[in-house]
């Protein structure tokens, strides 16, 4: 019908991830980044929607800002610590 907008989907959140889903993928990211990879950016966006990763939001804002730049060193060090707060117990 003219004049009718039509509604948009509804935003889907990512699957959550398991322990050793979420360690694998961190792992990967880790890889990615030693080797320089731009494809570390699209893992990231992917991380970045884990409803279980939300409270770590500030660094993965950072380390994808290191990504953007090509720091990729800098983008290390970041993800090194975020690794450790995150599979550090409770």
């Amino acid at each position: 019908m003219p004049g009718t907008a039509a509604a948009s989907p509804p935003v889907q959140a990512a699957p959550a991830l398991d322990t050793e889903t979420l360690s694998s993928r961190l792992a990967r990211l880790r890889e990615l980044l030693e080797d320089d990879d731009t494809e570390a950016a699209e893992l990231l966006e992917d991380l970045v929607a884990q409803p279980a990763l939300q409270r770590h939001r500030s660094e993965l804002e950072q380390l994808s800002a290191w990504i953007d730049e090509f720091d990729f060193e800098q983008a290390l060090d970041t993800l090194d610590s975020l690794t450790r707060t995150i599979e550090a117990p409770s």
